[in-house]
């Protein structure tokens, strides 16, 4: 056999440097979709827990009835916070809003005492709140759950 001028005998080894790159980006990009999985269920669960029930109590109600409830409130598995708006403070509250002294206009003030209820987010779902709802407006001070 004779070694014909031009033709080499040596072969050349594939490059290994395609692969690398595309199971590199492959890598990566399973990365990215985990870390916006991720993000994605803390958004989630943050924009649940920013759902509030506004519990009014009745104008009857003692203080001691409501600062009961909101004690007991604060103790229940859903609650991830409660805040007790009185009668006094919701009027002061408005009247900023409004920029001017609504009860002066009309004699006396309409307002309710209100809990504020901020819920944890496993209990952010239309069943679940219907339940705690039901348990709310089972208490005597309370007059209305929205």
């Amino acid at each position: 056999m004779a070694i014909q001028e031009g033709k080499s005998t040596y072969k050349r080894r594939p490059s290994n440097l395609p692969s690398i790159n595309s199971i590199s980006l492959v890598l990566f990009m399973v990365g990215v979709f985990g870390i916006i999985i991720i993000s994605g269920k803390k958004l989630s669960d943050h924009i649940r827990e920013h759902i509030q029930l506004n519990v009014f109590l009745k104008d009857e109600a003692s203080e001691a009835d409501m600062l009961g409830l909101q004690k007991k409130l604060e103790l229940e598995s859903f609650t991830k916070s409660v805040k007790f708006i009185s009668k006094n403070d919701a009027a002061k509250e408005f009247q900023h809003e409004l920029g001017h002294d609504f009860v002066e206009f009309i004699g006396y003030n309409p307002l309710l005492s209100t809990i504020e209820l901020r819920l944890k987010a496993e209990y952010a779902d239309v069943a679940k709140l219907k339940e705690v709802e039901k348990q709310l407006m089972s208490h005597p001070a309370v007059q209305e759950v929205t």
